[in-house]
């Protein structure tokens, strides 16, 4: 994944899900995407991911929400690129409907691996 995301992020909007206290902010900051987003579901983590990048929010290159990811709050096309990090465990897939809401093809997203990346 680590190497995909070097490669295919730069110019993205990207979404991390899970993304904690920001596990591939940094990834993703060397790699230029565009804009990142990382949504949790802990008030507390997202918190403590807006202190540990508070430049990068400050310049809105990044943000942080707190959101459950089986119930995502975006409009579709979104994000180019989603991905997460030990997340996928944690998630009712059948209910988690990032394919419709997020992406930039929301339609048989599944089809374009090259948009979501799970590790």
């Amino acid at each position: 994944m680590t190497n995909f995301l070097k490669t295919n992020a730069e110019g993205k909007s990207v979404l991390e899900y899970g993304c904690g206290t920001g596990s591939l902010i940094n990834l993703l900051l060397g790699a230029r995407a565009q804009k990142t987003t990382g949504i949790d579901i802990s008030e507390v983590a997202i918190g403590q991911a807006k202190q540990k990048y508070e430049k990068e929010v400050a310049t809105g290159k990044v943000s942080f929400q707190v959101m459950d990811a089986e119930a995502l709050e975006f409009a579709d096309s979104t994000f180019d690129l989603i991905c997460g990090k030990s997340i996928l465990h944690h998630l009712d897939l059948m209910n988690t409907r990032f394919y419709s809401r997020t992406c930039t093809w929301p339609r048989n997203i599944f089809n374009k691996l090259n948009c979501i990346i799970f590790d």
